[in-house]
Formats: structure tokens, sequence, C-alpha cells
């Protein structure tokens, strides 16, 4: 089978494929755009002011700069997850402990301790996330 996807903004994209967490979308803010001309590491970025600063977002179109979407396609199989969330998760957890809370729980489990795990380590913008399982019949 197969996932066929589309984001636009910061919100994120991971799958976890073999227990292995891979972000499969770019954030699309203005630090990452002076990273990919080369005017900023990726440890630059990071702390960069305007790392939250989005270059496209839904519902904001200017004629002077076409809107662009990310699209893409992931083969899908059993045990496969995929992780769509809000910056409110990406900027609080980070990627092994959400590759770890992935590979060692299910179902609504996995969402819960997620969103505890922002909100513990300060839950500063919305936290929205939705996991998807290829669970084997």
């Amino acid at each position: 089978s197969t996932v066929c996807w589309v984001n636009v903004g910061d919100s994120r994209l991971y799958t976890l494929k073999n227990k292995q967490l891979a972000q499969v979308t770019r954030d699309q803010t203005m630090a990452n755009a002076l990273v990919d001309s080369g005017h900023l590491s990726e440890e630059e970025a990071a702390t960069h002011p305007r790392r939250n600063t989005l270059q496209y977002c839904l519902g904001v179109e200017r004629r002077d700069r076409p809107f662009l979407a990310q699209t893409g396609m992931i083969d899908w199989t059993a045990d496969d997850k995929v992780l769509l969330c809000s910056d409110g998760l990406s900027d609080m957890v980070k990627d092994d402990v959400i590759e770890d809370c992935l590979n060692t729980t299910s179902g609504i489990e996995t969402v819960s301790r997620l969103v505890k795990m922002a909100l513990s380590n300060g839950g500063r913008d919305n936290i929205t996330l939705v996991v998807l399982e290829n669970v084997r019949s």
C-alpha cells in the first residue's frame, strides 16, 4: 500500500519503518531557507530568531511568491507508523524520544504519552498529532 501526503508550513511528517524514525518533510521556515542557501548551519538555525517564521502557510497566498506545498508518497507496509504533528510536539520532544515512544506504545497510549511529554517539557505551542499504524491482521 501507499500513503500519499501534502504538507505546508512547519508541521512535520515522520515515518517509523523497521523501528527507525525518519523526518519526511522539511519545515518551510525562513531559518531553513537560510540553511538551504548556505547562510546558516543547522545548529545556527535551531536558535535563529526567525526559526518559526513561515515561508508558506495555508490561507496566505501572494501573487509575487507562488504557494509551494511539499508532496510525496510513502511505501506503507506492515508494522509501519506515520506521525503527523505540529511544532508543539516536535519542538518540545526530541526525535529519539519520539522514536522510542512509537516503538514501545500503540494506539491512544502513544498519543497520550507524546502529548504529556511535550507539556512536561514546556508546552509552549499547540500540540497536535495524528499517529497512523499499519497493524498486521
